[in-house]
């Protein structure tokens, strides 16, 4: 019995360690930023659907708190065409070449706020902006824009990457995880 106790101990202190390790090599946050994600969905023959997810990822003492645009550079001229939209958002479509019904071929999309309220606050997510192309996609370069809310309205721009939710990579991980924490569960039971 001691002797399980002693192990137990050891593979406690021995994770308690692994976390601070991982703590502590988290980057630190920038001032503002903003984390988007999508889906990315084959409609077979061509056309591909893209699920967004935006999230306002700032830290609490930034000086521009909301999220209040979003654009989208795409790397290809590709015809988009919006499904759903973001409640309180509108979107704006740099054309490229040519009109093509409903659509455009585009450059880049741009979704911003329509009302101080629809801003994206601190740890909050807004999802719902829902669009097909006739390109696949894949990573985009953003540009999310931030407002201060003051009275003389400041805004600040970040840079980054856009990134794909890896939804079957993380349920493999998540059953391996479990998986071994059953054997080892399993082990100190004997």
């Amino acid at each position: 019995m001691e002797g399980i106790i002693m192990k137990t101990r050891r593979l406690s202190i021995l994770t308690l360690a692994l976390i601070g390790v991982l703590l502590a090599s988290l980057p630190a946050r920038a001032d503002m930023s903003a984390a988007i994600s999508y889906t990315e969905t084959d409609l077979g023959d061509g056309p591909w659907q893209y699920d967004y997810v935006f999230q306002n990822t700032s830290s609490v003492d930034a000086d521009h708190q909301y999220l209040q645009s979003v654009m989208l550079y795409l790397d290809v001229d590709t015809t988009v065409t919006i499904l759903s939209s973001l409640a309180d958002w509108s979107s704006y479509t740099f054309t490229g070449s040519a009109n093509v019904g409903d659509s455009v071929v585009t450059d880049y999309l741009e979704f911003y706020s329509d009302t101080l309220a629809s801003d994206v606050a601190i740890g909050a997510i807004l999802s719902g902006l829902s669009f097909t192309t006739t390109d696949k996609l894949g990573d985009v370069t953003f540009e999310a824009i931030f407002s201060d809310h003051a009275v003389m309205e400041d805004f600040a721009s970040v840079s980054g990457a856009t990134s794909a939710v890896p939804l079957p990579a993380a349920v493999w991980l998540l059953g391996a995880g479990l998986s071994g924490l059953a054997g080892l569960k399993r082990r100190l039971c004997k």
